[in-house]
């Protein structure tokens, strides 16, 4: 049995390289891949796991776009041993909103290019 969709927001598969950092020390920057998006947030993988409720600071290159600087909270992590990496599940938050239009424009062209929900 399928189960339903809960989300607010219709995720996108995506798949591209960006940069975060813990607010607390942004000199220590980690290489993370956004795996899908949606409107208020996305999920990454990463090296390294985190605790929700932590909050981190991201720089992305947007295709179309160009580069976002977001603030996000951290809702879930763990780690996948299939997949021998971390996932974590965030929301932006407190973003300006310029870099925030920015990620929301970049949102819609991506969801320009899905197919139509039946």
């Amino acid at each position: 049995m399928k189960m339903p969709e809960s989300r607010e927001w219709r995720r996108c598969d995506v798949s591209f390289p960006a940069k975060c950092w813990a607010k607390a020390s942004p000199q220590n920057q980690n290489n993370i891949n956004i795996i899908n998006i949606n409107g208020q947030g996305f999920c990454f993988s990463s090296l390294l796991g985190f605790e929700s409720g932590d909050k981190l600071g991201l720089e992305m290159a947007l295709q179309g776009v160009g580069k976002a600087r977001l603030n996000v909270q951290v809702i879930w992590s763990g780690f996948l041993d299939k997949e021998k990496s971390f996932y974590s599940g965030v929301r932006i938050v407190n973003t300006d909103q310029n870099e925030h239009e920015k990620f929301l424009k970049f949102y819609n062209l991506k969801l320009l290019s899905l197919p139509a929900l039946e």
